[in-house]
Formats: C-alpha cells, structure tokens, sequence
C-alpha cells in the first residue's frame, strides 16, 4: 500500500476511533427521536384536536397556557396551524426540569390539548444534544461534528480505486478472512452511505457552529437586513411591554413574511425573536 495511502487510513481510523462514541450515542438517540410522534401517541393516547375558524391575537393562547401551568416559563410559541394542519396555537412552557406542551384552539382560544414529553424522551433529547454533560458536552458535539467532516474525505480518498478499477470499490471478499471481510464491509457500507453521511455532517457543522451558518446564510443569501428602532419610554415611569401580537405583526411588516413562532425572552423586557 502506497505511503499516503497508510497515512491517510491511520487518520481515518483515529478520527474515527476519537468521534466513534458521541456519534453512536447522537445516531441511538436521533433513531429513537425520529419516532417521537409515535412513542407520544402510544403514551398519551393519539392527539387529534379540534379547532374553530379565524385567529384570536397571540396573547390570548399565552394567558390560557400560563393560567394552566402557573410559575412556568414559557420557551416558545408556533403559530396557527401548530399541528397537523390544526388551527391551533403551540405554546411550551418550562418549569424546572419540566416541560409542557400546550395547544390552544387560535379561534377561542379554549385549551384543546396538552401533555408533558415522557421522561425517557426527555432524556433521549439531552444525550442527543450534549451527551447530558451541559455546556461541556455541547463543545464535545461540535467538535466531534466538525472532525466528521475530515474523516470522511479521508475515507473517500482510502476507498478511492486505483487505476479505475471501479468493481474493487463494491467488492466484498467473503471467504479471505474476517479481518478483509470486515474492511471490504466497511468500505462498501461506507461509500454508499457517504452522500447521506455528508449531507448530515454539513448540516450538523451548521447547527452546531451557529458563526458558520451565518456566514454561509450571508454568502448564500446576502447580509441579513437591519433596521433601527428608537426607544422612547414614558417620562416618570417604566415603559410597558408591547403586547406579543403587535410585536409579531411589526416583525412580519418590516420582512414581508409570514410568522411562523415566537421565541419570548425570559423577562417581559428582554428581546422577542420572532421568526
């Protein structure tokens, strides 16, 4: 085997051996999530809900979902149809450890249905989001994302036949041994996996690395439009927070588009992502 050729299977194998464990603990995890819907549906029961004409403002679904859960927080707002085409508002709320999914009729703004994730859920989100280690796992999972991204190109250029020899690159050897035939599976698993693999790597070095995707979303859509607000509260007394439906239909004025959630700040005077 050519010297590069060693070199570049040594680099494979250690980039793999360093990343192996968080993406076998990210693809369990993502396997199980995929079927979220399902393992809600088979704990809860299935969630069909119904829902009136016309759109009650967003402040009237907050006040039913927060009247439910008192002292909650709440994380995030979708707007109408939240769910399965429903014209139903989806509020989440948080609570310590705990998190609530609410969904409120956007026509009466009566509460149709709700239902906190199952623990086990729970759990599946945190280790595939940062191997439950906090802040110390989240830098682990882009680190590991962006090693990924190497490790494949070098396994591209391993598998790459020589002399265009193109049936050596699908061939498996079944009876050379355990050892060529575990190199012949993986090589072959591999190459045809790769597309899919590296469009998961790409789009994960974006999730993760939230400096990369917005220069990839300034390089592929230009810089992001900007315009200046000017603050002018109330002389002799605080300012009163706007409330979120007019926040919304300011945001969707200035962009031209259609809101699809609400991100609220922690405190009613922090800043609302309306996206």
């Amino acid at each position: 085997m050519a010297r590069w050729r060693v070199g570049a299977v040594r680099l494979h194998r250690w980039m793999g051996l360093t990343v192996g464990i968080p993406f076998a603990v990210a693809a369990a995890t993502g396997a199980v999530l995929v079927y979220e819907t399902q393992i809600d549906e088979a704990v809860y029961g299935p969630a069909a809900p119904e829902a009136t004409a016309g759109r009650l403002p967003v402040d009237e679904a907050l006040t039913t979902a927060t009247d439910a859960h008192p002292g909650a927080t709440v994380t995030e707002i979708v707007w109408p149809p939240a769910r399965d085409g429903v014209n139903v508002y989806y509020v989440e709320l948080r609570e310590g450890p705990y998190i609530f999914d609410e969904y409120v009729d956007a026509g009466s703004g009566e509460r149709v249905f709700w239902r906190q994730p199952h623990r086990y859920l729970r759990m599946m989100m945190t280790l595939h989001a940062n191997l439950a280690l906090g802040s110390v796992g989240v830098r682990v999972v882009q680190i590991s994302t962006i090693i990924a991204l190497p490790l494949l190109l070098f396994g591209l250029w391993v598998w790459w036949p020589r002399g265009g020899r193109w049936r050596n690159g699908f061939r498996v050897e079944w009876r050379r041994g355990s050892y060529r035939l575990n190199w012949d599976l993986h090589k072959v698993v591999g190459i045809v996996a790769f597309p899919m693999l590296l469009i998961l790597t790409l789009t994960g070095v974006l999730i993760v690395d939230p400096s990369v995707s917005n220069t990839a979303g300034n390089v592929l859509q230009g810089p992001p439009a900007t315009f200046a607000v000017e603050s002018s509260p109330p002389a002799g007394g605080d300012a009163t927070p706007l409330p979120l439906e007019d926040v919304a239909q300011t945001a969707a004025e200035h962009t031209g588009g259609r809101i699809v959630r609400l991100l609220p700040g922690s405190a009613p005077s922090d800043p609302v992502d309306v996206q």
